[in-house]
């Protein structure tokens, strides 16, 4: 198979969602991603295996998007607001969606949060 050949949808928003903001495990195991829907004030985080089995939500009723690895694959990193249009703070969770902690709360918006690995 040639590089971008044989592409697939792996998830399956219902109608008037949309996912974005994909994230592969550094495992290869699970791909994080946001799920948004249109016209409400809320957005979650769900994982799905590689095959599209397995979709899950990690958090439910918040406005939680761009999520990223950590690069052992233990966390996830994320923005979290409280309802559109205030200042978003950074969390942590587990890819279970447990233990979810804020690690940066400021006056503004963060943006895209990314781990970056220790040299």
């Amino acid at each position: 198979m040639q590089h971008g050949t044989g592409t697939r949808q792996l998830t399956h928003p219902p109608a008037g969602s949309y996912d974005e903001a994909p994230d592969w495990a550094p495992d290869g195991t699970l791909v994080v991603f946001t799920r948004r829907d249109l016209g409400a004030t809320y957005s979650d985080l769900w994982v799905v295996a590689p095959d599209g089995s397995g979709e899950r939500r990690l958090t439910a009723g918040l406005v939680a998007f761009h999520p990223s690895w950590s690069p052992d694959g233990t966390k996830l990193v994320f923005q979290k607001e409280y309802w559109i249009g205030h200042d978003t703070d950074l969390y942590t969770t587990y890819p279970d969606g447990v233990g979810e902690e804020r690690i940066v709360q400021f006056d503004s918006s963060e943006l895209s949060p990314a781990w970056q690995p220790l040299r």
